[in-house]
């Protein structure tokens, strides 16, 4: 063999197959949309840093805490503790246990854990660059120690039905 790819390791038998199926899989639309929904959140992060936009989140947050009652207080702490981070690691692990036994597939056992693995470590990224500050202690439900956006219980909400419902169609 000659040419420049005379050193390249050659492929195993049913390796090209693989990847390629894999590629007819993934399909680049998948790809180039999840780069899209990423570049439009840091997008619209820079965007959440405007002070036009900081004063109609203020005002929004004053509606709220004017509207907040013991019992709604409750139920959103239930739900934000649903999707906090350890009570969502946890809980996609026995997903996708349960998944993987019923459908006798890894593979779709994998995928929900994975897609939310993936939308938590995107979300950290982008906290890390935009970097907007959480509103002061007494306002909030919960203390949080990162930044606010991208919301990271949004992220994990999104990603989980988002994930549940490629398993679901796939199954």
């Amino acid at each position: 063999m000659s040419g420049p790819h005379a050193d390249a390791p050659r492929p195993l038998p049913g390796e090209s197959a693989r990847i390629a199926d894999l590629a007819d899989n993934l399909g680049a639309w998948r790809i180039v949309s999840g780069v899209l929904l990423l570049v439009g959140a840091v997008v619209l992060g820079l965007f959440v840093r405007t002070r036009a936009l900081t004063a109609l989140d203020q005002s929004v947050l004053a509606w709220f805490i004017s509207v907040r009652t013991p019992a709604l207080t409750a139920f959103m702490q239930a739900v934000t503790s649903v999707f906090a981070p350890r009570t969502a690691i946890l809980g996609t692990l026995v997903i996708g246990v349960v998944i993987g036994a019923a459908t006798r597939s890894w593979r779709l056992g994998v995928y929900i854990p994975g897609t939310m693995a993936l939308s938590s470590l995107a979300t950290v990224v982008v906290k890390l660059g935009i970097e907007r500050i959480r509103p002061a202690m007494p306002e909030r439900l919960v203390v949080e120690l990162t930044a606010s956006y991208p919301s990271g219980h949004t992220t994990a909400a999104a990603s989980l039905a988002m994930a549940a419902a490629v398993v679901v169609l796939a199954a």
